[in-house]
């Protein structure tokens, strides 16, 4: 009985079987499809009978069927079989390499197939809205891609204020918001379906005497579309749009150029180092022409990669400034509580980021797991999730770190919704909701979560000041943190430099 490997813990007994290619499934998720639009086709199919073998007695421990070719995936096999047998499949040992069995573990067997009939699903391209504003207006359209269908209605939320328009454009007037705006829920109803479609949202501020401003998903950054929130018309330096050129003195910096022989300090007392690998006074001033150049000289990638992942450039060079001192070489105690990178991200930090930038989960996922990328982040086994955040960290790149951040301002304003049941934008100012991004990029969305809990039992309205107050109690480092990299350092001068 012939064993073919074709990737790790997969034993396939073959029983001349030519497999042909089909598909249970019409279509995977993407942005154009929407979940709630279907309809089930009968369409030929083959059944796919897998067996969960026991390599003690070579009897069946589970016996399961699929609707796709190919292997089973550790989903599937945990589905059918449980989690229990699905781990001591993947603990299984190897055949050796002389050909002998294993005396335990597992192995999967395709028993046979058979051809049957499916019902298919389809999923059916949703509904699309344009909008935009007109004066003080917001006009709002609903395309069905349907031809053999038509929009009955559009209706929603404007803040507390229910709407409902008849047909396919609805024209609603804009009336003042304040300074925090509002937010506005819109669905459409289709002859396709007596359910309206998920609601899409939006966020419109209107207050006199400017115009109207609008955030959505092609009006506004990341972080606004995730906090429903508007910038202040006097944001602090540290959230600039683009970095700013620094002059700051930065011992570790020059303690690593020191000793990495890219500046010369031979003339300091110990060589212009001292004993955890510092920069003394006298090495940083000899340092300096060093230092200065390489605390500037990403400023263009940092640019390029803030833009990319809608973040400011001046915060992604702060956090770079406080985690590494824009020393690239850092990765330190390697491993489950390992840092790496120009950010220090973390295995934490991995996880935040696979679980809330789709698009990177599924560049760093499908290579290694194929199919079970269809899967969330969260729904892979822990080895699976441990090896795309090994992955991640191994080469963190300024983009990695900017998308990092991104992810982190997502996952903390999901956070203040959940807890609250209101945008964050409602209550919390731009620059406080990247304060709680950064606690939640530092000590980790449970110091975030436990602190805004007690804040609101408090009775407290959330702010900056009173989460502050509570992290104090919880996570007093991370409020240190947030205020390091909101502050910007005095500039350096050494004695020698003539500006």
């Amino acid at each position: 009985m012939p064993n073919i490997r074709l990737r790790p813990k997969y034993i396939f007994i073959l029983l001349l079987l030519l497999i042909p290619t089909t598909t249970a499934r019409a279509d995977g998720p993407g942005e154009d499809w929407d979940p709630g639009r279907f309809e089930m086709v009968d369409e030929d199919c083959i059944v796919y009978i897998w067996q969960l073998m026991a390599w003690a007695d070579l009897q069946p421990a589970c016996i399961f069927w699929l609707y796709n070719e190919g292997p089973p995936t550790a989903s599937e096999v945990r589905a059918f079989c449980g989690a229990e047998l699905s781990a001591a499949w993947y603990q299984s040992p190897q055949i050796s390499p002389s050909g002998e069995l294993p005396d335990r573990g597992y192995y999967v067997l395709l028993d046979k197939l058979a051809q049957t009939t499916c019902k298919i699903r389809h999923s059916l391209p949703s509904v699309k809205f344009n909008y935009q504003i007109s004066g003080q207006n917001l006009e709002i359209w609903a395309a069905e891609p349907l031809p053999e269908h038509s929009i009955i209605k559009i209706s929603g939320m404007m803040g507390a204020f229910p709407f409902e328009c008849m047909g396919d454009h609805c024209s609603l007037i804009i009336s003042p918001t304040g300074s925090r705006g509002i937010e506005i829920s819109i669905q459409a109803t289709s002859t396709q379906s007596a359910t309206p479609t998920p609601a899409v949202y939006l966020y419109i501020r209107y207050d006199p005497p400017g115009s109207p401003e609008l955030v959505d998903e092609d009006h506004g950054s990341a972080a606004q579309r995730a906090w429903g929130s508007f910038l202040d018309p006097d944001l602090p330096g540290w959230l600039a749009q683009d970095p700013e050129p620094s002059r700051v003195g930065y011992v570790y910096l020059a303690g690593r150029l020191i000793s990495t022989g890219q500046a010369d300090a031979s003339s300091c007392p110990g060589y212009g180092l001292i004993s955890i690998g510092y920069s003394s006074v006298c090495g940083l001033e000899a340092a300096w022409p060093q230092v200065l150049e390489y605390q500037n000289k990403l400023d263009p990638e940092i640019s390029q990669a803030a833009q990319a992942a809608g973040i400011p450039g001046q915060l992604l060079k702060r956090v770079i400034a406080i985690e590494s001192q824009f020393w690239p070489d850092q990765h330190i105690n390697w491993g489950a509580a390992g840092e790496a990178g120009l950010g220090q991200l973390t295995h934490n930090g991995a996880d935040t980021l696979l679980l809330w930038d789709w698009d990177l989960y599924q560049a760093a996922c499908l290579p290694l797991f194929g199919p079970e990328c269809g899967f969330r982040y969260s729904r892979l086994d822990d080895w699976q999730r441990s090896a795309l955040q090994n992955k991640i960290m191994t080469d963190p790149s300024l983009e990695i770190l900017a998308r990092a951040l991104a992810a982190n301002a997502a996952q903390a304003g999901q956070i203040i919704r959940d807890l609250t049941e209101e945008r964050p934008g409602a209550f919390m100012d731009h620059q406080d909701l990247w304060r709680a991004a950064l606690v939640n990029y530092n000590a980790g969305p449970g110091c975030l979560r436990a602190s805004l809990r007690d804040m609101i039992k408090a009775g407290y309205v959330p702010s900056w000041g009173s989460l502050a107050t509570s992290l104090g109690a919880i996570c007093p480092a991370s409020v240190d943190y947030v205020e390091r990299v909101a502050t910007t350092p005095l500039p350096y001068q050494p004695p020698a430099d003539p500006k």
